[in-house]
């Protein structure tokens, strides 16, 4: 009998026996679910004690390469991997996962007690993701991002500049629409530029919980399903993780993909001044800023999976200049400071000056 499956943008399908691993991914991937393409990509996920343990000692004699596997917003993970039995094996110590790459199908090999094996798995379909669809990429961005009246709005920055607790304000006034937390690519279609939101797990620092009472103490309260991305009690000084479904659930608000990008603004957090302003930056401005804001690293090596599913060629830093010279000159670019009482209004007000800013009026 078949295991139950779950088809993702991109031709991923994802297989697995464990409902718990498919239901978990759906709550990161929901946005990208397909259920009606067909996969040309497969992953399965199994956990086989025998499995796991015999592949390690068929690995141990071996020699091993270093090697990308997982591009992460300031990092590349690197991992060692072998070459065995016509596939790249590649060996996730954290997440105590193998990762069985064949011509056409990928296999991550588990453990019945590996606790973070819902992470690898959400890591694999993640890249492979991002790895088909990088043809259409002009930029990937650090970013958060909405949707209101049909419109993308981009919160872009490095960490630490405001995006997490930006994006709850707007969420939070049954307005806009979740599309991403942390990462954000921008791709042409047709003439238009999309903000196409790639899952990421939601960090909610204790700064964003401390500015949002309400948030903190439904954060608190531990979902019905009994999730284990949420801690019963989270500590004041401790990061809380999320998937973007749950935090959907929390602020009461919706998901979707992608929008049509409408402006970009850029958080920053000030001591002093009103609870918020925009100024338009200048150009030099914007290019600053949106260089500041790439995601991930420089990298002369495609990651295993990249590898695997398309022909790869390491960023033109040409190329790259071209693309954020050419969406500062498109999109509106804002810089958004945030005051000490930024969050102490209704956020409906805010949402009006950002609607403002997509309308260009």
């Amino acid at each position: 009998m078949r295991a139950p499956a779950l088809h993702f943008a991109c031709g991923i399908g994802v297989r697995s026996d464990e409902d718990a691993l498919l239901s978990g991914l759906l709550e990161y991937f929901s946005a990208w679910h397909t259920p009606a393409v067909q996969p040309e990509w497969w992953v399965s996920c199994e956990s086989n004690a025998g499995r796991y343990a015999e592949l390690g000692r068929r690995l141990a004699p071996l020699s091993s390469r270093t090697r990308p596997v997982f591009v992460l917003d300031t990092e590349t993970v690197h991992q060692p991997t072998w070459w065995l039995d016509g596939a790249t094996v590649a060996f996730d110590e954290r997440c105590e996962c193998y990762y069985l790459l064949a011509e056409d199908r990928i296999t991550v090999l588990t453990h019945p007690g590996a606790a973070r094996a819902r992470l690898g798995l959400l890591r694999v379909v993640r890249e492979l993701i991002c790895s088909a669809a990088r043809s259409d990429t002009r930029l990937d961005l650090h970013a958060a991002a909405v949707e209101i009246d049909g419109r993308g709005v981009v919160a872009c920055g490095p960490k630490r500049t405001g995006k997490s607790s930006l994006l709850c304000q707007l969420l939070s006034s049954g307005q806009a629409r979740y599309v991403a937390n942390d990462r954000v690519r921008i791709v042409e279609h047709d003439t238009a530029l999309i903000a196409r939101g790639i899952p990421t797990v939601v960090r909610l620092r204790p700064l964003t919980l401390d500015t949002f009472p309400a948030l903190r103490a439904k954060v608190a309260a531990p979902p019905a399903s009994g999730g284990a991305d949420s801690p019963a009690a989270p500590a004041a000084a401790v990061d809380v993780s999320v998937t973007p479904a749950r935090l959907c659930a929390l602020l009461g608000a919706a998901a979707c993909l992608e929008a049509p990008l409408a402006v970009v603004l850029h958080p920053r957090i000030v001591p002093e001044g009103p609870a918020w302003s925009l100024r338009e930056l200048s150009r030099r401005e914007a290019l600053a800023s949106l260089s500041a804001a790439i995601y991930g690293q420089a990298r002369t090596e495609p990651t295993v999976f990249e590898a695997r599913l398309a022909p790869w060629a390491p960023l033109n830093a040409t190329e790259q200049a071209e693309a954020i010279a050419d969406l500062a000159s498109r999109v509106p670019q804002y810089l958004c400071a945030l005051g000490p009482g930024a969050y102490a209004e209704s956020p409906a007000a805010l949402v009006a000056d950002v609607q403002a800013l997509c309308r260009g009026t």
